[in-house]
């Protein structure tokens, strides 16, 4: 529902207030991230404004803004401000203008992986120096680069003998590829570990759980695409005592003009021409941790996400999509226009 109200009060401090109007009788609970006008994170009393909610509120009011805007401004475009790929899983990865959607992703994304001695993912989260690895993706591999070694190229391993290499608790057939360029991850990353492709991407299903059995994935943790807000990073650095960049999430896709968390609530999304069903929100753990500029592991965002955004036991930011028009091209300042959404009270999981 929507409506014209007028601001009650504003406590700039704790980023929240009351706006009236005549369909929300009693007050109209608002924080600032409802607010559509970027970097906007209060409004004055008796300030007049645009305002979306719903029913039941907050903290003692009948209503909550969803949406709410100065009267008379424009709403906020919304749209995809970023494109990002990882072509090797846990390392660092590169932004795009354009990329095309395949079923398990990205296309070239992630579609690499480094395994220890029994097949199980080596990451970041053990390893974080793996950030600092820069892969360039090439017509017939890949082009990697560390600190203080040579840069080395990796041809796409032939159709040969795969080995059974394992992401959590899903496993995939991994072809090896050339013994230089295990040698190679071993020595930049200080432990034994081996370069594997995923030659055949339909290989490995998302968990049934949260989507079809039809659904496939690359070497990513579990969904084919992670998708991040603005917003919603803006309104996490807010409460971090230290800065954020959405490097620290490694989304693909990056949106723009949405309330923070606005996310929770998305089922179906259309990007330009592509749409994607949001299957489940996205658990956090310690990789997010670790600086991508640097290697070093810190405590935050986890340590301010566990004090706002955690249920079951775990801390939550973006959501999981799965592509339902594969070959679609997606680019940056397509339009983003949510096509289904839910009113749940905390993310999907």
């Amino acid at each position: 529902m929507s409506t014209v109200g007028t601001v009650r009060v504003w406590y700039a401090e704790d980023g929240w207030g009351v706006i009236d109007s005549a369909d929300t009788p009693g007050g109209c609970w608002t924080h600032y991230s409802a607010l559509e006008m970027p970097g906007l994170r209060s409004l004055g009393n008796r300030q007049q404004v645009e305002l979306e909610w719903e029913a039941p509120g907050q903290d003692g009011f009948g209503f909550r803004a969803l949406r709410a805007r100065p009267l008379g401004e424009p709403p906020r475009l919304r749209t995809l401000t970023g494109i990002n790929r990882y072509p090797v899983k846990s390392c660092r990865g590169h932004a795009l203008d354009e990329a095309v959607v395949e079923p398990w992703g990205l296309a070239g994304d992630r579609r690499w992986m480094l395994v220890d001695d029994e097949g199980v993912a080596v990451t970041a989260r053990r390893h974080p120096r793996m950030v600092l690895i820069t892969p360039h993706l090439q017509p017939d591999g890949l082009l990697v680069e560390a600190a203080e070694v040579e840069p080395l190229a990796v041809d796409v391993p032939a159709d040969g003998p795969t080995i059974e290499v394992r992401v959590f608790a899903s496993t995939a057939p991994g072809v090896p590829a050339a013994e230089g360029a295990h040698a190679w991850f071993s020595g930049v990353i200080g432990t034994s570990v081996r370069l594997v492709h995923l030659a055949d991407p339909t290989q490995r299903h998302t968990d049934p759980l949260y989507g079809l059995d039809s659904d496939v994935v690359s070497f990513a943790d579990g969904y084919p695409l992670l998708l991040a807000t603005q917003e919603s990073l803006a309104a996490l650095d807010a409460l971090c005592p230290e800065p954020l960049t959405i490097r620290r999430f490694r989304p693909n896709l990056v949106v723009a003009g949405f309330p923070a968390w606005d996310e929770d609530r998305w089922r179906r999304v259309r990007i330009g021409d592509a749409t994607f069903r949001v299957v489940k929100s996205c658990a956090r753990c310690v990789l997010t941790t670790v600086d991508p500029e640097t290697g070093e592991k810190g405590p935050e965002p986890l340590r301010t996400l566990a004090g706002h955004r955690r249920w079951d036991g775990k801390t939550w930011f973006g959501v999981n999509l799965v592509p339902d028009t594969p070959g679609a091209v997606l680019r940056v300042s397509a339009p983003v226009e949510v096509l289904e959404s839910a009113e749940p009270e905390d993310p999907l999981r």
